[in-house]
């Protein structure tokens, strides 16, 4: 098995004195230790694992989960909690020359959207999940960076739909963001939460539709007719870090903004559901869109 980062990572010393952690109770799972059969395998127990399983366990998928460690484990349990946009690093124009204006238009409103559902699910679940602020601010640093901020308000509009609003030095000061800053954009869209908080609610819900949710329990390899755990499909969605190697086919998506992902295999799933024949053009389009971005 390959994995990307330092050994040290894998472990609990990295979270050991972790804020978040000490004021979040981490849920007492079972470990898989027999054979079981179930429709859906979802491989990691983090924001886009639970969250597919939320909304499958929905629809009343037969859909189970295993962690290898504890749910939130990893980059869910260790990140900043910034609910916020993001995706990929490739430019508009990148975008543009390989997939056309329209499919980046999608793109840039989906990494809204994967925002929203977040907010839509903490109202769903009506989780206190400490959630503060509105939008994300990007500060310049110099002089010139000040025009680039005013001219991208045209391109945010366009990708997001939403109005940035510019702050000038002096507004910077009355709105208590001290520093050397020549101004600022905010965009309305972004926010902050705590993310272990959000994660033990798609956990909740799920085991609470009839998930199935297992800790401690990790995926050695995934093989055709020898396997402990019978899956008719499997999505593998540990943000690429564990580095399996498996000869059954996986619906690989890339990292994305906390649910951004989910809707991903969301949709591949359902279409399993709805037709066994349609599954495979569908599920290849949905993979190779995922892949690509």
């Amino acid at each position: 098995m390959k994995r990307l980062c330092e050994a040290r990572a894998y472990g609990t010393k990295p979270v050991a004195a972790c804020y978040r952690a000490s004021i979040t109770d981490t849920p007492e799972l079972a470990t898989l230790t027999q054979d079981i059969s179930t429709e859906i395998a979802i491989i990691g127990a983090g924001f886009t694992g639970l969250s597919a399983a939320h909304h499958l366990a929905k629809r009343r998928a037969d859909v189970t989960v295993v962690e290898a460690e504890f749910p939130a484990f990893g980059a869910t349990g260790r990140n900043g909690g910034f609910c916020c946009l993001g995706g990929a690093l490739a430019k508009n124009a990148q975008l543009d020359n390989r997939y056309g204006k329209s499919q980046r238009l999608a793109y840039r409103r989906s990494e809204a959207a994967a925002v929203g559902l977040v907010k839509t699910l903490l109202d769903e679940f009506d989780l206190q999940a400490d959630t503060h602020s509105s939008g994300e601010t990007l500060l310049a640093h110099r002089a010139s960076d000040c025009d680039r901020l005013k001219n991208s308000r045209a391109q945010i509009k366009e990708d997001y739909g939403v109005e940035a609003l510019f702050h000038s030095k002096s507004e910077l000061r009355q709105l208590g963001m001290q520093g050397p800053f020549h101004g600022a954009l905010t965009i309305p869209i972004d926010f902050g939460l705590n993310p272990r908080k959000y994660a033990y609610g798609l956990l909740s819900s799920a085991v609470k539709n009839g998930g199935k949710v297992f800790a401690n329990s990790p995926v050695i390899n995934l093989k055709k007719n020898r396997r402990d755990i019978s899956i008719d499909h499997a999505a593998r969605l540990d943000n690429g870090r564990s580095g399996y190697y498996c000869n059954q086919r996986i619906c690989r998506l890339r990292p994305a903004r906390l649910d951004g992902r989910a809707l991903y295999a969301a949709e591949f799933f359902r279409d399993c559901h709805r037709s066994a024949n349609a599954q495979a053009d569908r599920g290849a389009r949905l993979e190779q869109r995922a892949n690509g971005l």
